[in-house]
């Protein structure tokens, strides 16, 4: 087990962490901090190098009061010297403090989409009274040509369906005349989409 501190050579940042591997052959390593992986995949690993402070270290205990040691001695936690966020030992707790900063910070921002099994409403099963509300919530929003794919107005597919009640056969020529395919007019004529006009 081991205390290293990790520098980047662009901004002179350092990060100083503790490792329960031995030194040999853990050349790699540079830390699992937060902030300094965030660095880390900005920067490239080709920017930072690391080095031992303590080494051969015998028991938990006295690598957790190193590393305190060591943050505290080299002001890692400043935000202007380091990427520590912790006092150290036993890992990087944030703290209540910072956890109400963040969210305030989050507050009010969209969050990307998440989707499938990831998605916290997996599995949920909705009774009918709630489906029922969500259907009539979003009624009208994405029919007829308030639709992004529609490519008919209100008003062609009522002169469609005036000419599909009049005429027989006439599908083909609707589908040249309004730029659409026979597919199209078929649907619209058995009533599967336009359904409220």
């Amino acid at each position: 087990m081991y205390i290293y501190k990790t520098t980047c050579s662009i901004n002179g940042l350092i990060y100083v962490g503790e490792r329960h591997r031995s030194s040999i052959g853990d050349e790699k390593y540079l830390g699992s901090g937060l902030k300094l992986k965030r660095a880390i995949k900005k920067y490239g690993t080709i920017h930072f190098s690391k080095e031992i402070l303590h080494d051969n270290i015998d028991s938990k205990k006295e690598l957790d009061s190193l590393e305190k040691l060591e943050i505290k001695a080299h002001r890692s936690q400043d935000r202007k010297i380091g990427y520590n966020i912790a006092d150290g030992g036993e890992g990087g707790d944030l703290g209540e403090e910072v956890k109400a900063k963040r969210r305030l910070k989050n507050k009010g921002q969209k969050r990307p989409c998440i989707q499938g099994s990831k998605h916290p409403q997996w599995g949920i099963k909705h009774s009918p009274e709630r489906l029922q509300a969500n259907r009539i919530s979003n009624l009208g929003i994405h029919e007829g040509s308030k639709n992004a794919n529609s490519k008919l107005t209100e008003e062609e597919v009522i002169e469609i369906k005036e000419v599909l009640i009049s005429q027989k056969g006439m599908g083909r020529i609707l589908a040249e005349k309004y730029g659409v395919s026979i597919s199209l007019i078929s649907a619209i004529r058995q009533g599967r989409i336009w359904r409220h006009i």
